[in-house]
């Protein structure tokens, strides 16, 4: 759980405006079975702005 945790607090990314986001953590095993759990990936090497929208917007309703 302690990993887990220390994962999800290390979800960095950094926002290039126009452009989107860009993840600042480093890919692990369990950002894996995170992004595998919740149907998302966030760590490609640009995310749009779109869909950091939706991922967060989703995450706040309880969809995953």
């Amino acid at each position: 759980i302690e990993k887990l945790i220390d994962t999800l607090r290390g979800y960095n990314f950094q926002h290039i405006e126009g452009s989107g986001y860009i993840p600042t953590y480093t890919r692990n095993d369990a950002t894996d079975i995170l992004h595998e759990a919740f149907g998302f990936r966030t760590d490609y090497q640009i995310n749009s702005e779109k869909n950091m929208k939706k991922i967060i917007k989703n995450t706040k309703t309880g969809r995953y």
